[in-house]
């Protein structure tokens, strides 16, 4: 796809930034953010087992990252530690481009396979340039810790 740019305008001296920090401040607050519209319900296929993986080791040296990363995960509320579960998944520990490390669970080991799908069509990106054409403002977001804002249902 072939595309030129023959124009590009820059807004007048206004401090957009500035003013949607006074219109939804909750939205600018230090921590975590919490997604209130709805809790994410897993819907599970029928008569599927519960798959509990044993955890893999962690390299000694990023041994001290992944405590501080899962006791951060804690302080926020996002982990809760538990005594007993019939789910467990593998935690697998990435480098992001900043140093600090990420740590996600690898559901690929059962859980993945246990969820029914749900397909939704995503547009094409042709489309989404066509919806774009004579806009005048754009815009980009970073969600700090995007997925952790979701809350599961207690289901």
């Amino acid at each position: 796809m072939d595309m030129m740019i023959s124009e590009v305008k820059v807004a007048p001296n206004f401090d957009v930034e500035e003013a949607l920090k006074k219109t939804y401040p909750g939205v600018f607050e230090e921590g975590l953010g919490r997604c209130i519209k709805e809790e994410v319900t897993l819907q599970l296929m029928p008569n599927v087992r519960p798959v509990f993986c044993r955890s893999r080791p962690v390299p000694h040296a990023a041994l001290e990252a992944v405590n501080a990363e899962l006791n951060r995960l804690e302080q926020m509320g996002v982990i809760t530690p538990v005594n007993h579960i019939e789910w467990a998944a593998p935690i697998v520990c990435v480098k992001k481009q900043n140093g600090k490390l990420r740590v996600c669970a690898d559901f690929s080991t059962g859980l993945n396979k246990a969820l029914q799908s749900f397909d939704y069509p995503l547009p094409m990106p042709e489309d989404i340039f066509a919806l774009l054409n004579g806009g005048t403002i754009f815009s980009q977001i970073d969600l700090s810790d995007a997925y952790l804002q979701l809350e599961l249902s207690k289901e």
